[in-house]
């Protein structure tokens, strides 16, 4: 082979190694930069999920605690000189209310409404939103009306029999304490129901944070998972491009060697047997060209022309 052909040859082993390497190079480059696009877009992801949300919960929160204040402290039929003071109420029944949410918030542990289901988690803090103000008053002013059912009775009572002429009506006792005993069943009643009331209210409180809250952690979990994964896929795409240079480097193995063999015979190394008994030529030539010189008549004047 000529030094010409061991030179293409050389040139075009050397130009296989630059393409398998720049390969490479943009494999890693294109893997890194989609590692970077993925996890922004999980980052972008999970914060759309985080305001989703809290708006969800904060308008169930918001929701609830206005049905709680309408059914408890009504503004309708209200007198004008009352009204500021049925406002004050209800501004502290609402902070109430918001203290013992922000309380719940940071409580820890299941509930029985733990879901791992974002969908029923929605679900749920909706469901404590849309509690009609019609459940809210059947529970919390039943009693209340049993009250005052029991007082009206008690009032007519003593409007019809007197309580210190026993001779004028024979069983006077009997319908002295019959109202008693349905103010009493009144006061009794409406204790439980207000505070079977407050009890749902806290259930409802505690479902509503506990809800937002797995939420909120299923959405850590998830953005977690994903961002795993994406550094797994990234792992991946850099043991791919590995290989891909190995297997790249490993089909020009042959040529190297043929390359490498003919190079040896054209120029041995320099610890080759060849070398050892080498010696200058002793062909000397009689003229050696070096150069041509110009001169350019029309350059040189008179005076240099007397020279």
């Amino acid at each position: 082979m000529t030094v010409s052909a061991l030179i293409q040859q050389q040139r075009q082993i050397l130009h296989a190694l630059h393409n398998a390497v720049r390969q490479y190079q943009q494999q890693i480059a294109q893997a890194q930069e989609r590692l970077e696009r993925t996890l922004e877009q999980i980052q972008a992801d999970k914060a759309a999920a985080e305001q989703e949300a809290k708006r969800e919960y904060e308008q169930a929160r918001d929701k609830y605690i206005t049905t709680i204040l309408d059914a408890e402290l009504p503004m309708s039929g209200v007198k004008e000189e009352h009204r500021a003071s049925r406002e004050q109420a209800r501004e502290k029944l609402r902070a109430q209310m918001l203290s013992e949410i922000e309380k719940n918030e940071h409580i820890t542990g299941k509930a029985d409404f733990e879901s791992s289901d974002m969908s029923s988690i929605k679900e749920q803090i909706r469901e404590v939103g849309r509690i009609s103000k019609k459940s809210v008053d059947s529970e919390s002013l039943l009693g209340a009306t049993l009250l005052a059912i029991g007082f009206f009775d008690f009032c007519r009572s003593l409007n019809q029999i007197s309580l210190f002429s026993p001779e004028s009506n024979p069983m006077p006792a009997t319908w002295c304490i019959l109202p008693i005993f349905l103010t009493a069943t009144g006061i009794y009643i409406n204790s439980k129901r207000r505070k079977a009331a407050l009890a749902k209210r806290s259930h409802c409180i505690e479902q509503l944070s506990y809800s937002y809250r797995n939420w909120l952690k299923l959405i850590i979990q998830r953005s977690e998972m994903q961002s795993l994964e994406a550094q797994q896929a990234y792992q991946q795409a850099l043991e791919q491009a590995k290989q891909e240079l190995s297997n790249n480097t490993h089909q020009l193995r042959s040529n190297v060697l043929d390359y490498t063999t003919l190079a040896d015979r054209t120029s041995p190394p320099w610890h080759s047997e060849t070398w050892q008994n080498w010696g200058p030529g002793t062909l000397m030539p009689g003229v050696v060209r070096l150069g041509v010189f110009t001169l350019q008549m029309d350059q040189i004047d008179a005076k240099s022309a007397i020279i």
